[in-house]
């Protein structure tokens, strides 16, 4: 579940500054990734089966850390409910050989755009920080392709307007 933890990180970190993916082949590099966690802090755990035991050990230290623990899974049943406080499903069937990541991915996505029009002017300014950086180091290739969308920019600003009329109600 690896990718679908990157993708998640990837885009959680243009709006949050404290995003960790955790990464480990090992039991004791998961902890020494972990160890900070703590109350106010928040875990997501990720897996489907085959559960991951690494994933489930490091959602029982997050949960035993008073940090709050979200579990992305497949079902009612799956072993990583026991130490999350919430618990989002998505099916994963294996239609053959190879297990389908469609329905985790979209969950994993809604989640993003969510998240990110809750935090919609965090976005825009981590994202104008992004630009500035690029264009600090000069970079004259302009082979990249500009992140900061003017569509999408107008779309939350409208998005951030609708919020604030309404909170004016």
């Amino acid at each position: 579940m690896r990718t679908l933890a990157e993708f998640f990180g990837y885009y959680l970190r243009l709006v949050k500054k404290n995003v960790q993916v955790v990464k480990t082949g090992n039991t004791n590099e998961l902890f020494e990734q972990m160890m900070y966690i703590g109350e106010g802090d928040v875990a997501i755990g990720i897996s489907f089966p085959r559960y991951s035991m690494r994933t489930l050990k490091a959602m029982e230290f997050a949960n035993n850390r008073k940090a709050r623990v979200i579990a992305i899974t497949d079902s009612v049943h799956s072993p990583m409910n026991m130490y999350s406080s919430c618990n989002l499903f998505a099916r994963s069937d294996m239609a053959s050989i190879v297990d389908s990541l469609v329905a985790p991915m979209s969950l994993i996505n809604a989640l993003i755009v969510s998240i990110c029009l809750k935090n919609s002017e965090q976005v825009v300014e981590n994202i104008e920080k992004i630009n500035t950086f690029v264009d600090n180091f000069e970079y004259s290739g302009n082979d990249e392709i500009n992140m900061l969308d003017e569509n999408v920019v107008n779309e939350l600003r409208k998005c951030m307007d609708n919020a604030a009329i309404d909170e004016e109600k």
